[in-house]
């Protein structure tokens, strides 16, 4: 994500506020300052993570959180990861070498 920030001019800070969220501490992944958006991105939406959501928003309404699940991550990549040297996601068809080596047994 910070890679495709970076490309698309958009100002972030990587996890730079921790929040109490009735005594556990919520750390989200961005902060987008010209939106005032705090962004969250979850490869896998489970139930802690779901749980954890809740409590954020119950104890700081105020703060707008977006959250980006994996099915628009790779809609993200999709769009922009041939653009963009280096892109994170590991198994991304991006990724794959121009070259593929077939092994014949």
């Amino acid at each position: 994500m910070a890679r495709l920030y970076t490309h698309l001019g958009v100002t972030w800070e990587y996890a730079p506020r921790s929040f109490d969220i009735g005594g556990q501490i919520y750390t989200p992944d961005f902060y987008l300052p010209e939106t005032d958006t705090y962004v969250e991105v979850k490869n896998f939406w489970g139930e802690y993570s779901r749980i954890r959501d809740t409590k954020f928003r119950a104890t700081h309404p105020a703060v707008r959180l977006e959250v980006i699940l994996k099915v628009e991550y790779l809609e993200l990549e999709q769009a922009y990861a041939h653009l963009i040297p280096r892109w994170e996601y590991k198994y991304s068809v991006f990724n794959a070498p121009s070259v593929q080596t077939v092994i014949v047994i």
